[in-house]
């Protein structure tokens, strides 16, 4: 499980306030620009949301997504996971686990993941196999979003300037190589 602790405005926030819906990353800018009184809707597209009022206590975020990925660079092989959690269940994606075998033999001989985290919150109990449509759905939430967000490829097909400045910059900061 992962938490973030986030601390915006002490004075406007009761110390200590817990928010247990989901909430990711890309909803901390929406929710800082709000809070700072910037109008920014409908000027500017982000994929998150702002959570304003959820800290307030007049809204709740059922059901969402949250949406995250892990890339290993290393000299022989290149290898990402994916996971996509919501208060129910966590869903990983490792699409070629071959790759991650080549540096890590140990690496379990699976691409797919699933856990209940009502049932099992230490993620112990791997049920993908018996779930075969939730596998899906949550695959093609992840196909869903990645169309929506774009892939690398189609990133440097219409920014090419954009992104080979970031990825000098990853490269100097020695996140890839």
């Amino acid at each position: 499980m992962v938490k973030i602790l986030i601390i915006i405005y002490p004075s406007k926030i009761n110390p200590g306030t817990i928010i247990r819906d989901q909430v990711s990353i890309v909803d901390v800018l929406p929710t800082v620009l709000e809070m700072a009184g910037i109008d920014y809707k409908g000027k500017y597209n982000f994929q998150g949301t702002s959570l304003v009022k959820l800290i307030n206590g007049e809204e709740r975020k059922l059901n969402s997504v949250a949406y995250a990925e892990n890339w290993w660079d290393s000299p022989d092989a290149f290898f990402e996971q994916i996971c996509l959690r919501t208060n129910k269940y966590k869903y990983i994606l490792t699409p070629n686990p071959d790759n991650i075998k080549k540096n890590y033999p140990a690496f379990p001989d699976i691409n797919e993941e699933l856990y209940d985290l009502e049932d099992d919150s230490d993620e112990l109990n791997n049920i993908a196999k018996n779930n075969k449509n939730l596998t899906k759905t949550f695959n093609d939430l992840i196909s869903k979003y990645l169309s929506y967000s774009g892939d690398i490829d189609t990133l440097k097909k219409n920014n090419p300037a954009i992104v080979n400045r970031n990825l000098e910059l990853l490269k100097f900061l020695g996140y890839i190589k």
